[in-house]
Parts: C-alpha cells; sequence; structure tokens
C-alpha cells in the first residue's frame, strides 16, 4: 500500500520528484524503494540486525572514524542495506525519541493493538497475546519491546553511524522510564523487581556503551543531548 501511494502521488506533476530521471534511473530507483519499504516488515528485523552487525565488524575503523561513505557506497547492496536500515530505524523510532514523545507514541500503538484484540474477541477469534487489554501490562510490554527489538537495532545503526548516538541516550533513559512507572502500577513483589531492574540495567548499560562522550570516540565533544 505504501508504495503504491508513493508512486500514486508523484504521478501528478507538481509532486513528481523523478522527472528528471532517465528510464533507466527511475526503474532503479524505484526498486530501491520498494526493497526499503518492504524490509519495514517485522518479518525481515532480525536478519536486518544481524546483516548491520556484520557490515560494522568488517569495516569498524572506518566506521568509528565517522566516515561511513567509503564502505556505504562500496556496492549498491551496501547502499541498499542502508538505506533499509534506516528507514526501518525511522519506522519503529518512538522508543529512541525523548520520553514525552516515546510514551505518547506507544499508548497510540498499543491503543490501535488493544482495539484490534477488541475486534477479534467480538468475532469469537483467538485474541492475540500482544492485542489483549486484560493481560498487557503497557509499561512492561514496552520494556520488552525495547530489551528484545529496539536496542539490538539502535546498537549496530549508531555503531555504522556514531553520530546518532543520541537515540541510544534517549532510548536507556526511556527503558528506565517505563521500567519505574511498571513497578509505580504494578507493585510487583521484590523477586519480580529485581529480575526486570536487573534486564534494564543491562540495557541501559548498552547504550550508555554507544555514547561518543562515554566512549571516548572522534567528535565526542559534538555528541547532541
Amino acid at each position: 500500500m505504501h508504495c503504491s501511494k508513493l508512486f500514486h502521488i508523484v504521478k501528478d506533476h507538481e509532486c513528481d520528484i523523478f522527472c528528471n530521471f532517465d528510464k533507466d534511473l527511475h526503474k532503479e530507483v524505484r526498486k530501491g524503494i520498494i526493497a526499503a519499504i518492504l524490509h519495514t516488515d517485522m518479518i525481515k528485523h532480525n536478519d536486518m540486525v544481524k546483516e548491520l552487525g556484520l557490515l560494522y565488524q568488517m569495516n569498524s575503523d572506518t566506521f568509528d572514524k565517522l566516515s561511513p561513505g567509503s564502505v556505504v557506497n562500496e556496492s549498491q547492496q551496501n547502499v541498499q542495506t542502508t538505506l533499509n536500515a534506516l528507514l526501518h530505524c525511522a519506522d519503529i523510532s518512538n522508543a529512541m525519541k525523548p520520553w514525552e514523545l516515546c510514551r505518547r507514541w506507544a499508548d497510540m500503538v498499543l491503543d490501535e493493538f488493544f482495539a484490534q484484540g477488541d475486534k477479534e474477541r467480538e468475532l469469537g477469534m483467538p485474541v492475540q497475546f500482544l492485542n489483549d487489554r486484560t493481560k498487557v501490562s503497557r509499561p512492561n510490554s514496552q520494556v520488552g519491546f525495547i530489551e528484545f527489538v529496539i536496542a539490538p537495532l539502535c546498537e549496530v545503526c549508531v555503531q555504522l553511524f556514531p553520530q546518532l548516538d543520541g537515540l541510544a541516550d534517549n532510548l536507556g533513559r526511556n527503558i528506565c522510564k517505563w521500567n519505574e512507572t511498571w513497578q509505580a502500577e504494578a507493585n510487583p513483589d521484590q523477586a519480580e523487581r529485581d529480575k526486570v531492574n536487573a534486564r534494564t540495567q543491562k540495557v541501559s548499560l548498552r547504550c550508555k556503551a554507544l555514547l561518543r562522550s562515554k566512549a571516548g570516540m572522534p567528535g565526542a565533544e559534538q555528541s547532541p543531548r
């Protein structure tokens, strides 16, 4: 749908950003755009994280020097991998935004999930776990979402582009805020608190290790906060 809508919009001559492209270039750009949009599908998430991690491991010196261009432009595959990663990262970036935006977006996403769950229940269908408002704790679900989904992606993206370390800074703060919110709302027993505190601390430390000001990387004094 997103691909179709995009190319429908650019058919309007006032919106046609590709109007000066020749046929071959237009075909190549269209192919790249479609691939990037399809890679926002969460089914591709884990493979993408592995691919980005491998790209960093093979070229860590170049990326650490804040000069990714030579690696990215080395091949069309690297260009496409980078485009896929940046679009996917932007698509699920709410957890990496400042806390107020993070919480607002999480609430809207969960409201959508719960509305779907309500409809599934109404139709007599099995209610998918994340869609069941009677079982899902909003803040606790976000701790898990950050830990298992967002943190690995954030880590490899910031390794590739250290200038994005502000995302890691926000993420480390946000998982702590979600943990605090969960404890205040759920009042769990001490054993459960200790378990989630340990998980939260582990992610927070991983995020801090990515900050240029903490890691002593080039350009640390320019790290945005």
